[in-house]
Formats: structure tokens, C-alpha cells, sequence
């Protein structure tokens, strides 16, 4: 019975058109071979469906000029055969889509981490290293201006931020009172961290940066002077960053900046840190610096 298809189905395939017929004939034949070895007879009304079907629309095609031959014809032949396989044709749709995908997403980050500087002044002059150690190693490597035009310290951690009683998780940097000076970020409202704002002992200060300010605080004004709650610590909001900056670490987002000696004071508990003058960050403090400018 499935030979006697096979030749009806070899018959029936003179109703294409002669090119078509001429060029896919013997594919089309194996098709349809294949489709009643695995499934028998009851391939027989899925292939009588599609000659019925592709017969007119060849016919079709052929009449209004088309050929068939070339990019047409490939892309006529590559849905036919994608409609008759619809699992692989999945997979392969699947397939393409996590790979285009996964290729946007690593195009995304090179373009936010290599082929966009960070948004600061001359960013050609910036050098970042990890550094670990004291306090005081760390304010010697400051002093020392012969080597370095500026250094400024940086280490980021999660900290629970509560805003009108709302709380949540936030990245923050603690950063060193000339950050901002050294990196040249101008402020987008108040004012940025000054070395004065240092001080072990000195009142909680912070600065958003410019997108958490408008996301979060709708970019009020009046959002300057307030306090909020950091690790329930109360700090004084004293300003905002300059818009696109968020800091200089590309793996964890940065919603607000503290001052660096604050950081035993607001980092409690089981994210706790030594306190001054022992180590900062164990590798995770960052060092921003920038060379020396000629004359200097």
C-alpha cells in the first residue's frame, strides 16, 4: 500500500510547475518517502493537504512572473520544509533566539563596560586597582602628590535604606571625601563630598545618584536636606551626583554614595567592618587614581 502512494505521489508531483519540479522534485519525492516510513498512512492527509495547497500557490507564482528561482525559491523551500518538521523547526527557532539574545546582552555590557568611558572628566588619565590595607597606607598613597595628580577610595556593599518608613536593599559606594574631586563629577543638585566630610566622627551625610533621585524622589528639589535611614543610621541627603554617573563599579548598580569613614558606623552586623585604622575592604575597595598633569 505505501508503494502505491510513493507512485501516486511521484505522479502528482507533474502538477508543479516544470522548474520547480525540476529542482526539488527528487527532495520533495524524499520527503514524502521518509514521512510514510515513520508514520504510515496517516501521513497520506498531511501530504494530500500540501500538495493541495502548494499546487495553486506555484502555479500562482509562476503566472505573475516569479520563477522561483533564486532567493525566492530558497525561501519558499525552507518554509515548506519547516512546516513539515514543526519540532525541529522549534528547536531551531529556539535555538536562534537564545543565541541572538545572548549576543545582545554581551554587546549590552561591553558597550556599558569598554566602548562607553565612564562619565567623568578625562577618563584617559583614570587608573583602577583593588587595593586592600589600612586606613593609613591608604591616606599616605593620598599625600602623595609627586606620584599621583589624586587618589580617592571607593568600596560598595547592599544596605537596607528606609525612605518615608519604606525600606529596601540598595547598592552603595563609600567613597572618600575627594571622590567626586578626583573623578571631576560635578554635582546635579546640593553639594558632593568634601574632604572636611571625612571626619570619623562628623554627621551621617549621603548623595544619590542622579537616577535614583528622579526614580525614587521624582528629582525634587526639596529632597536635599532631608534624612533618611541607612542600616538605621540617620544620614542627610547633602546632594546629588552628575547625570549617567554611578560610580566606578560596572557589576554592582550604585543608588547612593557615604563618606568612607563612616563605613564601621553604617556597616553593622553581619556585613560589619573593622574599625578604623585596620583594613578598609578585604578586596574590595577600590582606588581611583589619576597621573600627574604635566608642570606639575
Amino acid at each position: 500500500m505505501k508503494r502505491a502512494v510513493e507512485r501516486a505521489y511521484a505522479l502528482l508531483l507533474y502538477a508543479y510547475p516544470p522548474d520547480l519540479r525540476r529542482d526539488h522534485g527528487a527532495d520533495m519525492h524524499a520527503c514524502a518517502r521518509a514521512a510514510l516510513r515513520d508514520r504510515g498512512m496517516a501521513a497520506v492527509p498531511r501530504l494530500a493537504i500540501d500538495m493541495l495547497f502548494s499546487v495553486p500557490r506555484e502555479w500562482a507564482l509562476l503566472l505573475k512572473g516569479l520563477t522561483m528561482n533564486g532567493l525566492a525559491k530558497d525561501v519558499t523551500y525552507a518554509v515548506r520544509m519547516l512546516w513539515r518538521s514543526p519540532g525541529f523547526s522549534g528547536a531551531a527557532v529556539l535555538t536562534l533566539a537564545l543565541g541572538i539574545g545572548a549576543n545582545a546582552a554581551i554587546f549590552s555590557l561591553a558597550d556599558a563596560t569598554l566602548l562607553r568611558p565612564l562619565n567623568v572628566a578625562q577618563p584617559s588619565e583614570l587608573h583602577v586597582i583593588t587595593f586592600s590595607s589600612a586606613y593609613p597606607d591608604f591616606l599616605a598613597y593620598q599625600r602623595n602628590r609627586q606620584m599621583y595628580a589624586g587618589v580617592a577610595g571607593s568600596a560598595g556593599g547592599s544596605l537596607n535604606v528606609v525612605v518615608d518608613g519604606h525600606g529596601d536593599l540598595r547598592g552603595a559606594a563609600f567613597v572618600s571625601g575627594n571622590y567626586f574631586d578626583v573623578l571631576g563629577v560635578p554635582p546635579a543638585a546640593g553639594r558632593l563630598f568634601t574632604p572636611e566630610d571625612d571626619e570619623r566622627n562628623g554627621p551621617g551625610v549621603a548623595i544619590l545618584t542622579e537616577r535614583w533621585w528622579r526614580t525614587r524622589f521624582g528629582g525634587d528639589p526639596a529632597t536635599i536636606g532631608r534624612t533618611i535611614k541607612v542600616n538605621n543610621v540617620p544620614v542627610t541627603i547633602i546632594g546629588v551626583a552628575g547625570r549617567d554617573f554611578h560610580g566606578t563599579s560596572f557589576s554592582d548598580p550604585i543608588q547612593l554614595f557615604l563618606p568612607l569613614t563612616h563605613t564601621p558606623r553604617i556597616q553593622t552586623g553581619f556585613f560589619s567592618r573593622p574599625a578604623m585604622p585596620s583594613l578598609m575592604c578585604r578586596g574590595c575597595t577600590v582606588i581611583v587614581m589619576r597621573s600627574p598633569r604635566p608642570g606639575r
